[in-house]
């Protein structure tokens, strides 16, 4: 009969112990967000409220007004709709497509476009293969292609590698 009673007594005494830490905690808690009066003080010194004058016309964006859109051509889009994604208007994507200047357009490009706000094609751009720049630019009623090359990186970083290394030389043979 010991032996019976002495697991129920320490379930007891476990059940008692975790209550116990579970209200101490519970008070250890009250007890640290309990208010003072400088608080009290800091909040009152915080909160100022100011009537503020709304202009709705304030925050209009103006007209003409250009943004600078980038989206990346996908597998399956077609010309036309990576252009109704960029913004532009139905007029514009006629003239642009029979330009045939993104015929060097492949999956992945990133495609940037200057459209206005009203749907307005100002510029086209998208780096082609072998770092050729191509954009389509608007010049009166239509629009102009142009396809610049990209300076050789490499032969650059040569010729300031060989500056930099002659004058090291002639300066530590002066020296």
């Amino acid at each position: 009969m010991t032996q019976e009673t002495h697991p129920i007594r320490t379930r007891i005494a476990r059940i008692f112990a975790l209550l116990a830490l579970a209200v101490s905690g519970v008070v250890a808690s009250f007890a640290t967000i309990a208010p003072t009066p400088d608080a009290e003080l800091l909040v009152s010194r915080a909160a100022v409220v100011d009537r503020l004058q709304i202009q709705p016309n304030e925050g209009l964006v103006p007209p003409n007004a250009w943004y600078i859109r980038e989206e990346r051509f996908q597998r399956g889009d077609t010309f036309t709709s990576l252009l109704v994604r960029l913004g532009v208007g139905e007029t514009d994507i006629r003239r642009v497509l029979r330009t045939r200047a993104l015929r060097l357009l492949r999956p992945g490009y990133f495609v940037t476009a200057h459209v206005g706000d009203d749907g307005s094609l100002n510029r086209l751009a998208h780096l082609a293969g072998r770092d050729t720049l191509v954009s389509v630019t608007r010049e009166g009623d239509g629009y102009r292609v142009s396809e610049v090359r990209a300076a050789r990186l490499r032969t650059a970083l040569r010729r300031a590698r060989w500056a930099a290394i002659w004058v090291s030389a002639s300066a530590t043979l002066t020296a």
